[in-house]
């Protein structure tokens, strides 16, 4: 996206420029002439490589969004994957468990991480960028941080025989405990209650349905709000 984003921006005011000044200098001598001649080639080539940048960055702009959704949801969804042992702390499900956040860790987050790279948007690209980074992908990032966190956790107290129930539940509690993520705080909850996985799961899902009205169905959106 960024690199057609900054093509467009080449590319418009040239062509604006150059058909400028070839009207300026036509009235002029036969040098004026030429060089309005000139400018004219340049606003034509300017034209065309505007028309291209214009339809490549649509083109790009659609399929970086697409692609971004798309692995936000793959991401998010493996995190759910430590919520489908509904027997959280019965003791025979524990290891099932603790076997989970282990597969949770090997989860490749990089397509993700270069869906967010390569967003560049023509109007407004820093607060848009932002909104996405605290709403989406910062969130996925910390809860990742969490998981490779336990999981190396786990790795350590199985290498030194010391990975007890206790410990294990301990380990559990620590992956399910969210209370210090940012997104957190638009987290609404009954009183006393505390910010677990679920809340910020089912939050994540809250903000891909208001990413998908506002970026990829604008018009829904515009419906919605009528």
């Amino acid at each position: 996206m960024k690199q057609n984003k900054i093509a467009i921006f080449v590319t418009a005011p040239m062509a604006f420029v150059s058909l400028l000044l070839a009207f300026l200098l036509y009235p002029h001598d036969g040098q004026g002439v030429f060089w309005s001649n000139v400018l004219l080639g340049v606003f034509g080539s300017s034209l065309l490589g505007l028309i291209t940048a214009i339809i490549n960055y649509t083109t790009e702009r659609k399929n970086t969004i697409d692609a971004f959704f798309m692995h936000h949801i793959k991401a998010a969804n493996n995190f759910r994957r430590f919520l489908n042992n509904h027997s959280l702390f019965e003791t025979g499900n524990i290891d099932i468990t603790i076997e989970t956040i282990l597969r949770m860790a090997e989860f490749d987050h990089l397509p993700l991480d270069e869906a967010f790279r390569n967003m560049s948007f023509i109007h407004r690209n820093k607060k848009k960028r932002n909104q996405i980074f605290e709403q989406m992908y910062k969130p996925i990032v910390d809860l990742n941080h969490k998981v490779l966190n336990t999981a190396q956790l786990i790795e350590q107290y199985r290498m030194s025989s010391i990975l007890s129930d206790q410990r294990k539940k301990d380990l559990i509690d620590l992956l399910n405990n969210c209370f210090e993520l940012d997104i957190a705080a638009s987290i609404t909850l009954k009183e006393g209650q505390t910010v677990q996985l679920s809340h910020v799961i089912r939050k994540l899902h809250e903000n891909e349905d208001e990413f998908y009205n506002t970026y990829m169905s604008p018009k829904k959106e515009m419906k919605e709000h009528k």
